[in-house]
């Protein structure tokens, strides 16, 4: 029965809908930044690559492109304080880079970017692949709000 079923349905048509269209305002670095991260060590491939960077340039790996001509320097992107910040990686937090300061992310502008509490327990070294493994815990909130109006609300 439920194979017969299936090929006369699509199973999404199963699953009642639910509108995830949280139409949130975009929060802009610039108003979380505190320019509280390390600094790229003077002398390092990684600053090497940095101070080498151009205007088009997305990230390292462009650049090491650009000068090696051969790919290299994955996951190393840049961003700007105009922007919202990328989503975070499950890596350190060496993995965002300010275009505008040689700089790695700081904890609290990881937690920030991730929407976590500012108290949030966690080792310093392990707090980038916390939060890059992690749904936000505002984005949750928001999803758990639509699954309760959407469907459970109904039951």
């Amino acid at each position: 029965i439920g194979n017969k079923f299936l090929r006369k349905k699509n199973l999404f048509d199963l699953v009642p809908f639910i509108d995830m269209n949280f139409k949130e305002e975009p929060i802009l670095f610039k108003e979380i930044v505190d320019y509280g991260g390390k600094e790229i060590k003077k002398g390092s491939k990684t600053r090497f690559l940095w101070d080498n960077q151009k205007i088009e340039d997305k990230s390292l790996r462009d650049v090491y492109q650009r000068l090696y001509n051969k790919p290299g320097f994955y996951n190393f992107n840049f961003f700007d304080e105009r922007s919202v910040a990328p989503t975070l990686t499950p890596a350190e937090h060496m993995t965002l880079i300010l275009k505008t300061k040689p700089m790695y992310l700081s904890r609290n502008e990881i937690i920030k970017i991730s929407s976590f509490p500012l108290d949030y327990k966690g080792n310093d070294k392990e707090i980038g692949y916390l939060c890059g493994m992690s749904v936000p815990p505002v984005m949750m909130a928001h999803v758990a709000s639509r699954i309760w109006k959407y469907w459970l609300s109904k039951l």
